[in-house]
């Protein structure tokens, strides 16, 4: 398969962007400007982008479009102070972690493709995924709560915050290997381009 370096870029690109825009939030007033949809559609390029080498990614489509729609609805003023449905939020909640696994699973394996012979940027994003899902599968847990953790309010909110914290690093040091598989990429010439098979 013939597979343009200058694609492969752009969708690394988005990735990192996308994910920027997953874990900052900057508010004017209530209104987030950096909002989760916009890195929800990010990543749906960068999809498009990538799904030539790992064919597999295609299949979280569906999924990144159903949460970029709840994310929009929950950004609305109109409708996000409305929208407040458990059922729901645990329910996307259960995708968004599926998600970010397999999404950082594949890119994992295009950086074992696409990486320098000396890098581990592949062990560094396997390492990273599995914390980062473990973190957000423990803060959301924590966030619903049941009374024996009630009990214990004051120590629950320190061990939240410093689990969201630690969560949100784990994020960023995800962007940056992300950046890195692309920085790794535009080392080599512009024209170049990859001879791989497509990956199931």
């Amino acid at each position: 398969m013939n597979t343009d370096r200058a694609s492969i870029r752009t969708g690394l690109t988005y990735a990192a962007w996308g994910y920027l825009f997953l874990h900052v939030n900057v508010n004017i007033g209530s209104i987030s400007i950096l909002p989760d949809f916009v890195g929800d559609l990010m990543l749906i390029c960068a999809i498009n982008y990538l799904s030539a080498m790992r064919r597999d990614l295609a299949l979280l489509k569906p999924l990144l479009t159903l949460m970029a729609v709840w994310h929009g609805i929950q950004w609305l003023p109109v409708l996000g102070d409305h929208v407040n449905i458990p059922f729901l939020d645990i329910l996307f909640y259960a995708v968004a972690i599926y998600f970010h696994f397999q999404f950082f699973t594949d890119m994992a394996a295009l950086a074992a493709d696409l990486q320098p012979p000396e890098a581990h940027l592949d062990r560094t994003m396997l390492h990273f995924r599995t914390l980062y899902a473990l973190l957000y599968t423990a803060w959301h847990l924590l966030q619903y709560g049941n009374p024996i953790l009630m009990r214990y309010r004051e120590v629950l909110a320190w061990v939240m915050i410093g689990g969201t914290i630690l969560w949100v690093l784990v994020a960023i040091a995800l962007m940056v290997s992300l950046f890195s598989l692309r920085n790794a990429v535009c080392d080599a010439p512009a024209e170049q381009t990859l001879e791989l098979p497509p990956k199931e």
